[in-house]
């Protein structure tokens, strides 16, 4: 997803079992009136790798727009993934108050089988599941 928003073969991709990015790999790119810095992040979610979860957060920190990706379907354990990553997010202190800058969220759900509306995660965070899952959302 990342090399279509900087270019083919700017990132690697592969389809092997293995992981093909190990903490955040970048590409910087102009963009007027500056620069447009795309973060590719390691995933966290497959059992064949390794995976380190403050990169994900490292990169959200850095981020004004986060792109969240998940794969296949917009599933509880990416909601919570989400959540998790964003909570470990907030406990860091940017800039001496504990606010961060102003950030837009894209959930994207890659390689899906199911069709989505544009407003689905906003569905997704207003479901009402039982108190269990509420405190995610």
């Amino acid at each position: 997803l990342a090399s279509k928003l900087a270019g083919e073969g700017t990132f690697k991709d592969d389809d092997s079992d293995v992981a093909v990015t190990e903490g955040i790999d970048v590409a910087a790119m102009s963009s007027h009136p500056g620069h447009l810095l795309i973060f590719d992040c390691e995933g966290g979610n497959n059992a064949m790798s390794r995976s380190h979860s403050i990169v994900t957060v490292v990169g959200a920190l850095f981020a004004t727009a986060l792109l969240f990706v998940t794969d296949g379907k917009a599933s509880e354990a990416a909601v919570e993934a989400l959540g998790r990553m964003l909570e470990e997010r907030a406990l860091i202190k940017c800039d001496g108050t504990g606010s961060l800058q102003a950030q837009t969220l894209f959930f994207v759900v890659n390689q899906n089988r199911l069709r989505y509306g544009d407003d689905a995660l906003e569905k997704i965070l207003a479901a009402d599941h039982g108190e269990e899952r509420k405190e995610i959302r």
